[in-house]
């Protein structure tokens, strides 16, 4: 066909598709309305004769002219020019259903409310006496503003009408074609379009296609003898209720499908009114990672059924990650007040008072949850812990040793053994479990962080170094640890190496006012003074309330003798996060004594000195206190400086 401009009363605006027999343009009418149109193209060397070709376009236009629906795309207008035949119809922007299913996750209340629509434009179109005989996800479209749309009528026929001739032609599109349309039966009928709508769903929910071959005749085979893997082996998360009426809608016997498209239309609006769909769906977006969405779904299950429990389960899991713990409780509590044996309620109950540091409360929860669950190893694992932080040590320790016996690779109860250890002040024998945890699993970022941790505490500053650097190996972004191996390079006394550890560190926690003192303490070691004391500032400014940032500045001012600055800064901390703090006091007494200022530098010691933690500084203060009432009046121990 020659590039045109127009075509009788259309402007030609851009080619959308070219096919065998017709090409599709996007064009404007006189009025300016975009609309889709359809030429046919004859081919004189086609297996069917061109008057037949000109015939089924010509019957596409009457059937699809005689439809009125807002699940149909709409035709406009149809008729010849210069002797081609065409077929306007209403235009829409957006994608078939076919990109869809190619581009996006399943989306299972969508897929349904899509062929709930559809069911019924098809129950529309059966009861105007046509049946489509080519629904597949190609001819539906979703606009962009999501109406669900039914187009190309180019196979459809008027049921109860004399075949329009005698060519023997499989119309349709074999993937999706029911047995008795591949047959061609002369009895198929609606329930053929049923079919054809179960291929559809079955794809949308599943990805996958149920009758699948390698070639055309092993296509054809499972067509008309194979069974579809059910649909809960490729997708547990879709609800049974949903794969029986896609099983309902494939039965290969056209009597024992479901009969009808409003049928078909009716049982996918019950599903939808039904609250396990949307808690399925929250499922599946929750691994998506869109817990907002999820969160609604669940709420709009509550709303179908507001004693639907797996929905109260799911937000208070939800809630509990967002740590809403009341949000959460109500959840829990709905649940147990109708499921008293609800162990998964009582675990996350527990968890609640577990994050709460309510451990007592924590216990309970757990251990009525075990009870329920005897041969949950993690259940009885949490009622270790909780043992174990309420100074239970004996109780604790025999239930980790009973669950280290039991799952020998298990590394976990070792773990807990060594923290317990740790705990009791014996960190000797807590190394020894943290060792055995990690000859258990000698990956695990938990066991490898305390066991390097143990080492440190002991002074095994290069095993500890050796086994930080294994964990770094396993998780490069630990912060913690990276903290940890600073200090070790710190004391070690190599500077450079810990400076280049701790910037890392605040590349990606830039607020942890510890990892700034450690960065000053590094940038002293090297010489760097001004800078150092650009990073005491930096932790007195990320962690204002801690007073020992601001012993390390007055500490760093007071090394550079800028007696003043120090004054300052220690009396910025005696009115804030030092009120109470015996070293604050004692180093603001000393400051005041080297600038003269004796009888301030007495009151200070005095406050120092009954402070709550000044048994931390009695013997220095006390020795301090003594020497200063017995200076002689006027005598300073040297000229202030600033």
């Amino acid at each position: 066909m020659p590039n045109l401009e127009t075509f009788g009363p259309y402007k030609l605006d851009a080619e959308l598709a070219r096919g065998p027999s017709s090409i599709l343009y996007r064009a404007v009418d006189r009025d300016g309305r975009s609309v889709a149109l359809k030429i046919l193209i004859t081919d004189p060397d086609a297996d069917i004769p061109v008057t037949e070709q000109r015939a089924r376009f010509q019957r596409e236009i009457q059937i699809h002219q005689r439809l009125r629906h807002p699940n149909i795309v709409a035709a406009l207008d149809g008729g010849e020019v210069a002797g081609r035949l065409y077929l306007a119809t209403a235009y829409h922007e957006g994608r078939d259903l076919l990109q869809i299913i190619n581009e996006q996750a399943p989306d299972l209340v969508g897929s349904v409310e899509i062929i709930r629509l559809l069911g019924r434009a098809v129950h529309y179109m059966h009861e105007q006496g046509v049946i489509h005989r080519d629904i597949k996800p190609s001819n539906i479209l979703i606009d962009n503003d999501g109406r669900v749309l039914l187009t190309d009528f180019g196979c459809a026929r008027l049921l109860y009408t004399p075949r329009m001739t005698q060519t023997r032609l499989l119309l349709g599109t074999l993937t999706y074609m029911s047995p008795e349309q591949l047959l061609g039966s002369e009895h198929a009928d609606g329930r053929s379009d049923i079919f054809s709508l179960g291929i559809v769903l079955y794809h949308l929910l599943s990805g996958q296609l149920p009758f699948q071959g390698e070639n055309p005749a092993e296509l054809v085979q499972q067509l008309l003898y194979g069974d579809p893997r059910p649909l809960r082996e490729l997708a547990a998360y879709i609800p049974p209720s949903l794969e029986q009426v896609v099983s309902l809608a494939l039965h290969k016997d056209p009597d024992y499908r479901v009969p009808t498209a409003h049928n078909l239309e009716t049982m996918l609006k019950k599903i939808l009114n039904e609250p396990e769909i949307y808690v399925s769906q929250g499922d599946l977006d929750v691994r998506h990672g869109d817990r907002d969405r999820a969160m609604a779904l669940y709420e709009l299950a509550l709303e179908r059924d507001s004693g639907y429990w797996p929905a109260h389960h799911a937000l208070g899991d939800m809630k509990l990650a967002l740590k809403d713990w009341e949000g959460a409780r109500l959840h829990y509590h709905f649940i147990l007040n109708r499921r008293p044996d609800d162990a998964e309620a009582y675990r996350q109950m527990a968890r609640i008072e577990f994050e709460l540091g309510n451990y007592a409360d924590a216990l309970k929860r757990y251990q009525r949850a075990w009870t329920l669950k005897p041969t949950d190893r993690e259940l009885e694992l949490a009622v270790a812990r909780c043992l174990g932080l309420l100074g239970r040590h004996a109780e604790a320790a025999d239930h980790l040793k009973i669950l280290a016996e039991h799952h020998g690779g298990w590394a976990l109860p070792m773990l807990e053994l060594g923290r317990i250890t740790y705990l009791r002040g014996q960190p000797r024998q807590a190394l020894g479990f943290f060792e055995d945890a990690h000859r258990r699993d000698d990956r695990s970022v938990e066991v490898l962080y305390n066991l390097g941790a143990c080492h440190q505490e002991l002074g095994e500053n290069d095993k500890a170094e050796q086994v930080y650097g294994q964990l770094l190996a396993v998780q490069p972004d630990h912060s913690e640890v990276r903290h940890n191996l600073a200090c070790l390079q710190y004391a070690a006394k190599r500077y450079d190496e810990a400076l280049t550890s701790v910037d890392k560190v605040l590349r990606y926690q830039p607020s942890w006012s510890r990892s700034h003192v450690l960065r000053g303490l590094c940038l002293e070691g090297i010489g760097r003074l001004d800078d150092a004391l650009d990073a005491f500032q930096e932790a007195v400014e990320t962690g204002p309330t801690d007073a020992g940032n601001y012993l390390q500045l007055a500490g760093a001012l007071r090394r550079q003798w800028r007696v003043n600055a120090t004054i300052s800064t220690l009396e910025r901390a005696a009115h804030g996060p030092g009120a109470h703090n015996a070293h604050v006091f004692f180093q603001l007494a000393v400051a005041y004594r080297e600038r003269g200022n004796y009888a301030d530098a007495l009151a200070s010691m005095r406050r120092a000195l009954a402070a709550p933690d000044a048994h931390e500084i009695a013997r220095d203060g006390m020795h301090l206190m003594s020497q200063w009432l017995d200076l002689p009046p006027g005598q300073r121990p040297f000229a202030a400086t600033s």
